[in-house]
């Protein structure tokens, strides 16, 4: 409204701006904020007012006196503009809103006020302590102990590859729900409570839009039937010989295919592949490795992931240990073999761990190690089982020089003697028996006998023995 009625001719036209003539007495009532008209005259804003009753009383007084002195027949919309906001409700709320929600500087103000709030993180930590897994669940085993075959593996690495693949599309589309940075951000951390711990808020925003945008692209573009097979062998290939995997296990695979190192701490293998997330900066088929290890540690740091805990995903990959699936015998044919184990060597005057006497020939005293029979000097002892891997060498010393020494597996198989000089080491090998060496496998035992007139007297000693394996 233009408010420009004819109007009464005045000394000082009030349409006019204000000049100040006379200064008031010092008012006690400061305003509560620095208020700033905006740019465009039109524009309508909040006035903020800090007034008493009996000060508004006085205003609208004045208001009341001057109106038709001033604006003549537009003096009714005049008092109206004075009256209206004491009638109708100010709509502060949704301003607010709006204001938390859109304006950059107040979200920031929100983001570094929790930040920095030493109440708010010492509860949020404390919180997110107490859902961590205890290093019990973190590496007990969840493969079905009493189905230790290849085919049963292979299935139970199946289950838990092609679950972790079904939360991570959950997690994309809890994420995608998300309108804006502030909404995405709290479904991220209503998701994994852990994450609300990352040293700046920046980082947990960065992280919640990667997952709704790039990671999610490039997750979709990346995972495919190959992929699954893929991760279902590495998964497969490292649990097989020992029958053994952990949620520990598991992230230690992922992490060696994204080529990262992680944290041991829950909270800190978290945070840490949230930085993952957040750089951006991801090899290829990145985004898979990334979020399988966002949804393990997730699960290892807090309580669930959208509905599924360590106890529910254990007991799924459980359950899967009851059929059988030999595909890994066409898909899984680039298993790696496992290193060979180091060397054994056992110092026999202080422990004789697995090594008996045979057949009563001979005994073992602490300190000195074994001796022979007392009537003829004779000594046999033996391992009847050994660690995975081909033996290709071994070394025996004895705290004399003695020769007729006879090694051999399996009951007396494969027998190798050595009936040279006299010697406090003796190596059996193939450098020392190229024509008849043939190496040792480990599920069978292992015999050691020394053969009647071999330099042995009742002082001499097996004192140490050494095992290597075929590369």
């Amino acid at each position: 409204m233009a408010y420009d009625a004819p109007k009464r001719p005045l000394i000082y036209p009030l349409k006019f701006p204000l000049t100040i003539v006379q200064q008031t007495e010092t008012d006690t009532g400061e305003p509560a904020s620095v208020f700033v008209w905006p740019e465009d005259s039109d524009e309508r804003v909040l006035v903020p007012f800090m007034l008493s009753l009996n000060e508004y009383n006085v205003l609208a007084n004045a208001v009341e006196v001057g109106r038709d002195i001033a604006y003549g027949e537009d003096s009714i919309p005049v008092l109206w503009l004075w009256l209206r906001n004491m009638r109708e409700k100010v709509s502060i709320c949704s301003m607010i809103i709006d204001c938390i929600m859109n304006d950059e500087d107040t979200k920031e103000a929100f983001r570094n006020f929790i930040l920095n709030d030493p109440a708010i993180n010492e509860h949020v930590e404390t919180i997110a302590q107490n859902k961590v897994l205890s290093l019990e669940n973190r590496t007990k085993n969840i493969l079905k102990p009493e189905e230790c075959d290849p085919d049963y593996i292979f299935n139970q690495a199946s289950v838990l590859v092609q679950l972790l693949h079904d939360l991570s599309e959950d997690v994309f589309e809890a994420i995608e729900v998300g309108t804006n940075q502030l909404e995405r951000a709290d479904i991220f951390v209503g998701a994994f409570p852990a994450g609300g711990l990352n040293d700046t808020a920046a980082t947990v925003f960065r992280v919640a839009d990667q997952l709704a945008e790039e990671i999610q692209e490039e997750y979709m573009g990346a995972y495919d039937e190959g992929m699954y097979d893929t991760l279902r062998c590495a998964v497969f290939c490292a649990c097989k010989d020992d029958c053994n995997l952990s949620i520990v296990k598991v992230i230690a695979i992922y992490a060696e295919l994204l080529n990262e190192e992680i944290p041991d701490d829950p909270i800190e293998a978290l945070l840490a592949v949230m930085q993952f997330i957040a750089t951006g900066d991801l090899p290829t088929d990145g985004a898979v490795y990334v979020m399988h290890m966002l949804i393990l540690a997730g699960i290892q740091a807090g309580d669930e992931i959208l509905g599924i805990d360590f106890s529910r995903m254990g007991n799924r990959v459980l359950a899967a240990g009851d059929e059988a699936d030999n595909d890994w015998m066409t898909l899984c044919e680039d298993c790696d073999e496992p290193p060979p184990p180091d060397p054994f060597c056992l110092d026999l005057t202080e422990d004789h761990t697995d090594w008996e006497i045979a057949f009563g020939v001979g005994s073992w005293i602490d300190g000195e190690g074994f001796k022979g029979r007392v009537e003829d000097n004779v000594l046999f002892v033996h391992r009847t089982s050994w660690v995975a891997g081909n033996i290709n060498r071994v070394v025996v010393r004895y705290n004399a020089p003695v020769t007729n020494i006879t090694i051999s597996y399996d009951n007396g198989a494969s027998p190798r003697a050595y009936t040279g000089t006299p010697l406090n080491e003796i190596e059996f090998s193939i450098d020392t028996f190229p024509e008849t060496w043939v190496d040792m496998p480990s599920v069978n035992g292992m015999f050691i006998q020394n053969n009647g007139a071999s330099g042995f007297s009742s002082s001499t000693r097996f004192i140490e023995l050494c095992v290597y394996y075929a590369e």
